[in-house]
């Protein structure tokens, strides 16, 4: 079953250039006043350990350990966060370190989190440090960040076909 889908006109976008590239990126209207309301799934999260954004402009929802936990230096860990979300199609959710665990060399991995997604999300931690690692339940563990993805299609031609030469093949 396919996430809940978003509008987003040409008016959201805008073009950005930096010196003499340019990209797309979200309009400042877009960024400034679109939220988005995240349906979330119960995996035995209690209202307490729910994602929480401790200020409203933070870009990442804090998410917690459910239990005590002893990392060695390389273990990694999958960590069940008693939640799942709806994600809707266009997006993708990651769940990103926190800073003040990733400076003493506790990381989560970056696996996306689909929009069809509709089971319990886990937080994969490694311990990058040469220390053994303690993480207590209700830890803030990570940050679960919802990303405007572009969906690709893959395809072997795109029509025009373009050489491999470079720096002036094309004329001066």
């Amino acid at each position: 079953m396919p996430g809940r889908q978003i509008e987003l006109w040409s008016s959201d976008f805008q073009i950005i250039e930096t010196g003499r590239n340019q990209f797309i990126g979200l309009s400042q209207s877009f960024r400034r006043h679109r939220f988005m309301k995240i349906r979330m799934h119960s995996f035995g999260v209690t209202k307490e350990r729910c994602p929480l954004r401790l200020h409203e402009n933070d870009a990442g929802a804090d998410v917690y350990m459910p239990f005590d936990c002893t990392l060695n230096p390389g273990d990694i860990i999958k960590v069940p966060l008693g939640f799942g979300v709806e994600i809707p199609d266009g997006f993708a959710g990651f769940v990103f370190p926190r800073s003040s665990l990733a400076v003493n060399g506790l990381v989560c991995e970056l696996p996306p989190i689909d929009s069809g997604y509709r089971g319990e999300i886990h937080a994969i931690i490694s311990n990058v440090s040469n220390q053994q690692q303690n993480l207590k339940k209700s830890t803030r563990i990570g940050q679960l960040i919802i990303f405007p993805v572009i969906i690709a299609d893959f395809v072997f031609e795109l029509g025009e076909q373009r050489d491999t030469n470079a720096f002036g093949s094309t004329g001066e």
